[in-house]
């Protein structure tokens, strides 16, 4: 029986369901899986096939070289959020990268990214979700719906960061209050602190638009800052909610989008890549970007797509007074789209990957192969 290991950090727990995934689809093909979570691994097992999930480049180049030399020579690298200039020593990363079988990260926007900073990647794989775990209602998702009943429910669910942005969105959704546009409660699945103190963010606009934004804005945000909302929760607010928001200015692909759309939900979205690559006008409601800025942060620069505030506004302002039966459309319309990115479907990739001197492939989510990359 073969074996392979699947490798994803500590702590990270959008990494590890990635990694539980990809375990799957090898085991339903007849491996022997085992799901690794560290950061550093110095297993010394030897294994047929080794998965490396990772987003820090100078973690992984390391990593990768011992894991090549003691325990497997078909190393897989999967850059799950590559979507910034690292700050990488080139010269090392090539000598690594000449180690490996494929390199693969899950969106276009990543694959340029990666290819412009002169590092090697080959594929491009997206998220794979799952998608009968998505697709079913869980019952907390009535009470949510009943206790904020006759409002317009907006969620959004993003980690405490400068690139989710949600600055802007906060910004946006006083302006409405402050002109009269007051039936709608926004959700927020979001540490309390991060790059944002959440409650003072709220308090100051609340301060300079001279609303009540605090009525309107609800962090349902659990535990501590590891762990958080359990995923259950977090379902059954996808599902209470009318619309789902992404106020990203940058990502490397947006998972949060998919698990929305398979919640039948429409997506509000910033018009950028990666999030254009996943959302689409035919079930969602883009917002321009007016410009790019870059944020420098300890390990790299982030590429920030600035959403038009004026565009903002008219976006949100459809979306809070738009009749409630086109969202339910576009909800169906969502969920389409969103089946075609299941996992069983996705992550047969690293199952049967491409050859090491094969050209760079990217999955088709529509006829659910690997095309070569123009």
């Amino acid at each position: 029986m073969l074996k392979v290991a699947i490798v994803t950090p500590l702590g990270s727990f959008p990494f590890r369901r990635i990694a539980d995934e990809i375990a799957k689809v090898f085991a339903a093909h007849g491996w022997f899986t085992v799901v690794h979570h560290s950061d550093w691994p110095m297993f010394f097992k030897r294994y047929d096939r080794i998965v490396f999930i990772n987003l820090t480049h100078s973690i992984a180049y390391g990593a990768a070289r011992t894991m090549r030399v003691f325990n497997t020579k078909d190393l897989i690298l999967y850059f799950v959020s590559e979507s910034d200039k690292m700050h990488v020593d080139v010269r090392t990363a090539n000598r690594v990268e000449k180690l490996v079988r494929r390199v693969a990260t899950p969106s276009m926007f990543s694959f340029e990214c990666m290819r412009e900073q002169g590092l090697r990647v080959d594929d491009v794989v997206p998220h794979g979700f799952d998608s009968e775990y998505w697709c079913s209602e869980p019952s907390y998702a009535k009470e949510v719906r009943e206790k904020f009943k006759g409002k317009r429910i907006l969620f959004t669910n993003v980690a405490n960061s400068r690139r989710k942005c949600i600055d802007k969105l906060f910004d946006v959704l006083a302006r409405l209050l402050k002109h009269g546009i007051k039936d709608w409660v926004l959700l927020i699945n979001t540490p309390p602190l991060g790059h944002y103190n959440v409650p003072k963010l709220i308090d100051d606009l609340s301060k300079y638009w001279g609303v009540e934004l605090n009525k309107h804005i609800i962090n349902v945000w659990e535990g501590k800052m590891r762990g958080g909302t359990p995923i259950d929760k977090i379902k059954a607010y996808y599902y209470a909610a009318h619309v789902y928001v992404q106020p990203s200015c940058n990502e490397g692909f947006g998972m949060p989008i998919v698990e929305a759309m398979l919640c039948k939900k429409p997506i509000v979205y910033v018009d950028a890549p990666p999030m254009n690559e996943i959302a689409s006008p035919d079930f969602g409601y883009p917002v321009k970007y007016s410009e790019i800025k870059y944020d420098r942060m300890s390990y790299r620069t982030a590429i920030m797509f600035i959403p038009d505030m004026d565009d903002y506004y008219k976006v949100m302002e459809k979306v809070l007074t738009v009749d409630e039966d086109e969202l339910i459309r576009r909800g169906i319309k969502a969920r389409d789209r969103g089946r075609l990115y299941d996992y069983r479907r996705v992550y047969r990739y690293f199952v049967n990957p491409p050859e090491p001197d094969d050209r760079p492939k990217a999955y088709d989510i529509f006829r659910g192969v690997m095309v070569d990359v123009l």
